[in-house]
């Protein structure tokens, strides 16, 4: 049974120097040269980042970003004109993401009378974790099964 692999042939890099060889078992042992291990792997060449762990990229949410109508630091006038203006973009839905009542003062929500719009409308909240549909985005999520609360939120 091995115990110990080393990889060679490789630019390891950690935060604190590089170097051309590591050896791990269920964790890494030693990063440098001139290491030995039971097994030993040639990786031609490739970058090896030992213990990077990238559990909250947020990769889906960025790239939905980036076909938005970005409401960030958006006034309620602003927030509540945008969605008219903006041309649709994904299957005929305009998106907005951004808004945050809390730098409204009144603190209250959106709701799907405000964002009016001929195409449907999803806008959804700073933090991601709640969105609102005008009345158009309402009939058609509805129409596919989709439950939505009468003011709109999901």
């Amino acid at each position: 049974m091995v115990k110990t692999v080393r990889l060679t042939n490789c630019t390891v890099y950690t935060p604190w120097d590089t170097a051309d060889s590591l050896v791990f078992s269920d964790r890494v042992i030693q990063v440098g040269g001139g290491l030995r291990g039971d097994a030993e792997v040639d990786l031609h060449g490739a970058l090896v980042v030992p213990g990077f762990v990238d559990a909250h990229a947020h990769v889906r949410s960025t790239a939905f970003k980036l076909a938005t109508v970005d409401l960030q630091g958006k006034s309620r006038e602003d927030v509540v004109g945008y969605p008219r203006r903006a041309s649709p973009t994904m299957n005929g839905w305009v998106y907005a993401r951004g808004w945050d009542e809390s730098l409204w003062g009144g603190g209250d929500y959106l709701t799907p009378d405000e964002i009016g719009s001929e195409s449907p409308v999803l806008a959804v909240r700073v933090d991601g974790h709640m969105g609102v549909l005008n009345r158009r985005g309402i009939a058609l999520a509805r129409s596919i099964g989709v439950e939505v609360t009468g003011s709109g939120l999901v």
